[in-house]
């Protein structure tokens, strides 16, 4: 698993608020930082904007419940991955071949 990714599920799964509010604002704390520190590794849209969507139904637009709000996060990042490494084994593959 990507670095920044695995920090922002540990750091997901840590946190122990049950009102949203609390929640929502240590939560985007942690995607902002991950946002930040994926940005000069992708250029993808589909990443960019499963980004924009984790932060809008975790600020903008929430359910309210804690729960499917971290689970849905945990889901997302684990998506994020496994687009990262999908270009990763992309760029190996075609460096073999330059």
């Amino acid at each position: 698993m990507n670095a920044s990714i695995e920090k922002f599920v540990k750091r997901t799964k840590s946190i122990s608020d049950s009102e949203y509010g609390d929640f929502m604002r240590t939560e985007n704390v942690y995607l902002n930082h991950l946002i930040r520190e994926l940005d000069p590794l992708v250029d993808d849209r589909d990443i960019n904007r499963r980004l924009v969507e984790m932060q809008t139904y975790l600020q903008f637009t929430p359910n309210w419940d804690v729960n499917l709000t971290k689970e849905k996060l945990l889901e997302d990042a684990q998506y994020i991955d496994e687009l990262m490494n999908a270009h990763r084994q992309d760029w190996e593959s075609s460096s073999m071949y330059s």
